[in-house]
């Protein structure tokens, strides 16, 4: 066992009662790009009525999970709110200021990118460094695969890895 897996189980270990531990781990599990595992633990960390966990949306370490098409019922259930409109969606990015052209060019220069330079053979690729090789924003990549291709970060580069 590696010296990385056995810090991971001792700190699974502690996360039993969803402490700071548990949230870590959630996050270690998303670097890794292993969603299901950290939102089953989230999930635990919602009944054990985690305090971290209200912080979530404001905090940059969970922009990953914020991709994720399970994060806004997650949300939901942290705070209270059991509906998700279409309304909601629609006002997650109202204060953007991404203009739509901006994002129909931004779209055509990933589509380019990712069929010419291949970033998605990459096995450590990540929101940030797409972004980065597209000189955009991770909030700016995000927002153009929600919006016009309605799909999240993973979804695009898993699609171009199965083509």
């Amino acid at each position: 066992m590696e010296y990385h897996d056995e810090l991971y189980k001792e700190l699974e270990a502690e996360s039993d009662q969803m402490t700071m531990a548990g949230q870590f781990c959630a996050l270690i599990n998303i670097k890794l790009g292993r969603m299901d595992e950290a939102f089953a633990i989230l999930e635990e960390g919602i009944e054990c009525r985690a305090a971290g966990l209200i912080f979530m949306k404001d905090d940059p370490f969970w922009v990953e999970l914020s991709e994720d098409k399970r994060y806004e019922a997650l949300l939901a259930k942290i705070t209270g709110d059991i509906t998700i409109s279409e309304n909601t969606k629609k006002e997650r990015y109202a204060k953007s200021g991404l203009k739509s052209a901006d994002a129909d060019r931004f779209l055509e220069q990933i589509e380019k990118h990712m069929q010419t330079e291949k970033p998605y053979l990459e096995n450590d690729l990540g929101l940030k460094s797409l972004a980065d090789q597209g000189s955009l924003t991770i909030n700016q990549l995000s927002q153009v695969l929600n919006e016009k291709l309605e799909q999240n970060f993973y979804n695009l580069v898993n699609g171009y890895r199965l083509e």
